[in-house]
C-alpha cells in the first residue's frame, strides 16, 4: 500500500467507497497522543457522528480482507468530516499543523492528482420544498446556490447552529414525513439536513454571502391550508394556546433540567410554527406575523398582549 508522511509519521493510504479514511489509531499517532485518545473521543460523542457521513464501520472479516488489518473488535473508518470533529478540541500547535497536512496531503490530495475523467453530472436545479409545513433548504441546495464547500458548510451545521430552531436532521419517521410532503423530490439518503430561515440567516452571515440569490420561495411567509369548520379551526388555534401557556408555567417550575430542557425544546416548537400558521376557510382567514420591536415592547410593558 502506498503510505504519505504526515508531521514526519508514515500513514499507510486507505480508502473506501471511493474516498480517504483514516483509523484512531492513525490519528493517535500521528497527534502523538496516547492510544485510544481519537477512538474515547468518538465514543463520548458519537451522537453527533453519522454512519456512512462521517465514519464506516468494518467487521473483523472485512477489515482483514479489504485493510490486511486485525481488529477483533471490528474497524472504524473515519472520513475527513469526521476527523474535523473528532480533533477539534486538539488546540496545540502540532494538532493545528497536522490538521492542515493531513487535509491538504490526505484526504484531498487524491481531488488534486486525480485526472480520471469522470462520468458528468447532472446540473443542479433548484426544487422548492418544505418540512411541517416550513420552507427549507437542504445543505446540497445552499452549497450548490451559495457556492459553499459541503464538508465546510456540514461541519457549520453540526457545530454552530441550533437544533430544532435553525435545521433538522431528518432520519426514520422524520425522513418519511418530508418525503411524503415533497413526492417529487429525488429519493434521499438515510439521512438529510434540512435548513430554516433562521439558520440561513446565520449561514449567510458567517460567510459572508449574498442575500439576494435566497430563492424567493424562502422569503415568502408561507403555510399550510388547514381545511375545517370555522368552529374546528378555532379549537385548533384554542388549543396550541393553551399548550403554549401550560408549557410556559412548566419552566417556571422546579423540575429537573433534564424535563426543563425537554419542555424548552418542545415550546421552541410550537412557537417557531406559529409564524407559518395560515388558515384559510370561507369566511375565516387567519394570519399570525412576525413580531415588530414595537409590538415586543408593548407586550413587555404589559400594554397589549393577544389581540383577538
Amino acid at each position: 500500500m502506498n503510505e504519505i508522511t504526515i508531521a514526519s509519521t508514515n500513514v499507510t493510504v486507505k480508502e473506501y467507497q471511493g474516498q480517504r479514511v483514516i483509523t484512531f489509531k492513525d490519528i493517535d499517532t500521528v497527534h502523538q497522543r496516547p492510544d485510544g485518545t481519537a477512538r474515547r473521543n468518538f465514543n463520548t460523542n458519537k451522537k453527533h457522528f453519522i454512519e456512512g457521513e462521517d465514519y464506516f464501520v468494518r467487521n473483523s472479516y472485512e477489515a482483514k480482507n479489504e485493510f490486511n488489518m486485525v481488529a477483533p473488535n471490528g474497524l472504524v473508518l473515519v472520513t475527513e468530516s469526521g476527523y474535523l470533529m473528532l480533533v477539534k478540541s486538539f488546540t496545540d500547535d502540532l494538532s493545528w499543523d497536522v490538521q492542515r497536512e493531513l487535509i491538504k496531503s490526505y484526504f484531498r490530495l487524491k481531488e488534486i492528482i486525480n485526472t480520471t475523467p469522470q462520468t458528468p453530472q447532472l446540473p443542479y436545479t433548484y426544487i422548492e420544498k418544505t418540512y411541517h409545513a416550513r420552507p427549507v433548504l437542504t445543505a446540497n441546495d445552499i452549497s450548490n446556490i451559495f457556492g459553499v464547500n459541503p464538508i465546510t458548510l456540514y461541519n457549520f451545521i453540526k457545530t454552530r447552529l441550533l437544533p430544532d430552531r435553525d435545521y433538522d436532521l431528518l432520519q426514520g419517521e422524520t425522513l418519511k414525513d418530508y418525503t411524503k410532503e415533497n413526492p417529487d423530490l429525488p429519493r434521499c439518503r438515510k439521512s438529510i439536513f434540512v435548513i430554516y430561515n433562521t439558520g440561513l440567516s446565520r449561514i449567510i452571515s458567517y460567510f459572508n454571502l449574498e442575500g439576494n440569490k435566497t430563492p424567493k420561495f424562502m422569503t415568502e411567509h408561507r403555510g399550510y391550508v388547514v381545511q375545517a369548520e370555522v368552529r374546528q379551526v378555532m379549537e385548533y388555534v384554542r388549543r396550541e394556546l393553551k399548550g403554549i401557556e401550560a408549557l410556559t408555567y412548566l419552566i417556571e417550575s422546579d423540575e429537573t433540567l433534564r424535563n426543563l430542557e425537554t419542555y424548552r425544546k418542545i415550546l421552541v416548537k410550537k412557537l417557531s410554527a406559529i409564524q407559518w400558521w395560515k388558515i384559510d376557510v370561507s369566511t375565516v382567514k387567519l394570519g399570525i406575523h412576525h413580531i415588530t420591536d414595537t409590538e415586543f415592547k408593548s407586550i413587555i410593558n404589559g400594554n397589549s398582549g393577544m389581540s383577538y
